[in-house]
C-alpha cells in the first residue's frame, strides 16, 4: 500500500499565502510510517507546483491512496487536481481531510462522489490509518466499520459513520517527522520574509473552549481544549532545536489559555537550555505580565494578538468574550514582558457594524503600539456561525453561483458553499463596500508610512536596543526586494 499526502495552493486573491509546514498531513504521514505504510508527502503550495508538476510526481510514485488537506480556499483547486488524477488512474482512492472535508463531507460526496472516495472528519491520524489498513484487506467492501469518515457505498448512497473519539491524551501522538517534507520554510509575515531562518511549526494543544462566531474551530474540535504536557512539548522542542531550526511558530488555537501551563513550559525550556526563537497567538484577556516575562526569557520573540474590533458591540457579535478596554493593558503587558514584536489582528465588516465603528478600529490599528497591524475584512464560509447568520438574514444562499479565481489564475463559477465569501460584499450597498475596501487597502499600504510615524519610531527604538531585532531588521531589509516580487506575483 502506497500513500501520497498533498497540500496544494489556495485562492490567493483573498489571502496572502504564507508557506508554513502543513502539520496535519505531517502528523498523519508520521503515524502511517510508524505503522509500516509507505508514504510520500509534498507541500505543493509552498513549492508553487502547478497541476502538471504534481501529476508528474504522482506518476513517479504510483500511490494507491492520495490524501489531500482540504481547506475552503483550496477546495476547488483540490477537486480539479483530483479529477485529473482520476482521469489517469480511476482506481486510485482520493481522500479529503481537514476543516472543509469535516464540515461539508456529505455535500462533497453528493456533488463529487465520482472523484472523491472518502472524507475523513476531524483529527485524522487514527481514522486515516484505519482507512488505509482497511483498503489493504477489504478493497471489495465498504469501510462501514471505520469511525470518523463519510463515503459513498456500493449502492451509491452517501454514508457518514459515527464520529471518531477525540484523543484526550495527546502526548500519545508521535512527534511529527519533519523530514517527510523536503522544503526549507522561512519566517515571514503577510508575505514579507523577516529573517534568515530555518523555520517550522509546532502545536502544544488542540482545540479551543471558546466559540467565536467567525471561527470553525469549535465545530472541528467540538469545543474541547486538550493540552500536551510541558515535558512532552519541551522534548519535541529540543529535537527541533537540535535539528538546526532557529524559529518555531506554535499554531495552537489557544496557546495562552492557562498561564500556569505556559510558565511551566518556559521554565523547562530554560532548564534544558534550549536556544530557539518562537512565536504564538494570544488573546487580550490572557495577558498575564508574569506569563509574558517567562515567555520572553524562554525565547518568545513574537505574539499575534487577536483584537478584531475596538467596538464592544462588535466583539459581542463575534462572541469573542474579550473587552475592548483590555487592549491597551494587553499591549503594555507584552511590552513589559519584553517580547519584541506584536502583530495585531483586526477585522472589519461584521453584521450591522457601522462605518464609524470600522473607522475607529482602523484608527486604533494605525496608532497603537503594534509593530505589524493586519486588517482583514470578515470572510464567511461553511462552519462558523456567521455563515449561518448570513443565510438566516437572506444575504446569501448555499447554492448561489459565484465566481472564483483559482491559484492558477483561471476563473470558475461554483456554488457558494464551495468557497469563502466577503461578508461586506453581500451585506452592504456596492458604493459602501467599495469605500470600505479602499480604506482597508490604504491602511495596509500605510503600515510603514508616515501615518504610523510614532509606532514606527517606538519599533525603531526597540530595534536599536535589541540584538535580536537588529539582526532581524538587517535580514528584513536584505530580503525586501525578493519579498515585494513574491507579493506582486501572488496578487497578479
Amino acid at each position: 500500500m502506497r500513500v501520497a499526502l498533498i497540500n496544494i495552493m489556495w485562492d490567493t486573491k483573498r489571502l496572502m499565502y504564507i508557506p508554513w509546514l502543513p502539520l496535519g498531513i505531517v502528523y498523519i504521514g508520521t503515524v502511517l510510517e510508524k505503522n509500516g505504510i509507505s508514504v510520500k508527502l509534498i507541500d505543493a503550495a509552498a513549492m508553487r507546483w502547478d497541476v502538471e508538476k504534481i501529476l508528474l510526481w504522482i506518476r513517479r510514485i504510483q500511490p494507491d491512496i492520495i490524501g489531500f488537506s482540504a481547506l475552503t480556499l483550496s477546495f476547488i483547486s483540490t477537486i480539479d487536481l483530483a479529477r485529473a488524477i482520476k482521469k489517469e488512474n480511476p482506481n486510485v482512492k482520493i481522500v479529503l481531510g481537514h476543516y472543509f472535508a469535516t464540515l461539508e463531507a456529505e455535500n462533497i460526496l453528493r456533488k463529487y462522489g465520482d472523484i472523491v472516495d472518502v472524507c475523513v472528519r476531524g483529527e485524522g491520524e487514527n481514522s486515516f490509518l484505519a482507512l488505509c489498513q482497511w483498503y489493504e484487506r477489504h478493497l471489495d467492501q465498504d469501510p462501514s466499520e471505520i469511525k470518523g469518515i463519510t463515503y459513498t457505498d456500493r449502492g451509491g448512497k452517501v454514508r457518514s459513520n459515527p464520529d471518531a473519539a477525540l484523543e484526550k491524551e495527546i502526548d500519545k501522538i508521535p512527534f511529527p517527522d519533519r523530514k517527510l517534507i523536503d522544503f526549507n520554510y522561512k519566517w515571514n509575515i503577510n508575505g514579507f520574509e523577516i529573517a534568515k531562518t530555518k523555520f517550522t511549526s509546532m502545536i502544544s494543544s488542540r482545540g479551543c473552549p471558546f466559540k467565536c462566531t467567525y471561527c470553525a474551530c469549535s465545530k472541528f474540535a467540538r469545543q474541547q481544549w486538550r493540552a500536551r504536557s510541558p515535558e512532552n512539548i519541551v522534548e519535541e522542542l529540543s529535537i527541533v532545536a537540535g535539528s538546526g531550526y532557529t524559529d518555531v511558530n506554535f499554531v495552537d488555537d489557544n496557546f495562552t489559555l492557562r498561564s500556569d501551563r505556559v510558565i511551566k513550559i518556559c521554565q523547562l525550556i530554560k532548564k534544558e537550555r534550549i536556544d530557539i526563537n518562537w512565536h504564538v497567538d494570544g488573546r487580550v484577556d490572557q495577558a498575564s505580565p508574569e506569563m509574558f516575562s517567562w515567555m520572553h526569557k524562554a525565547g518568545c520573540r513574537l505574539i499575534w494578538l487577536g483584537f478584531e474590533s475596538t467596538s464592544q458591540r462588535v466583539l459581542d457579535i463575534y462572541d469573542k468574550k474579550t473587552k475592548a478596554s483590555q487592549f491597551e493593558s494587553a499591549i503594555k503587558n507584552v511590552r513589559k514582558g519584553g517580547i519584541e514584536l506584536i502583530v495585531g489582528l483586526f477585522m472589519v465588516g461584521a453584521p450591522t457594524e457601522t462605518v464609524e465603528e470600522m473607522g475607529q478600529t482602523i484608527h486604533f490599528a494605525s496608532r497603537a503600539d503594534i509593530d505589524f497591524p493586519i486588517i482583514n475584512t470578515v470572510e464567511i464560509y461553511s462552519g462558523p456561525r456567521l455563515w449561518d447568520d448570513a443565510i438566516a438574514r437572506g444575504w446569501i444562499r448555499r447554492d448561489d453561483l459565484v465566481d472564483v479565481t483559482l491559484a492558477d489564475g483561471t476563473h470558475r463559477q461554483v456554488e457558494r458553499w464551495e468557497t469563502a465569501t466577503n461578508l461586506l460584499e453581500v451585506s452592504r450597498p456596492k458604493q459602501e463596500f467599495e469605500m470600505i475596501m479602499k480604506a482597508v487597502s490604504e491602511n495596509r499600504r500605510s503600515v510603514f508610512g508616515a501615518k504610523r510615524l510614532l509606532p514606527l519610531l517606538r519599533s525603531g527604538l526597540r530595534v536599536v536596543k535589541s540584538p535580536y531585532l537588529s539582526r532581524m531588521a538587517g535580514d528584513f531589509i536584505s530580503h525586501l526586494p525578493t519579498s515585494m516580487k513574491t507579493i506582486t506575483a501572488f496578487r497578479k
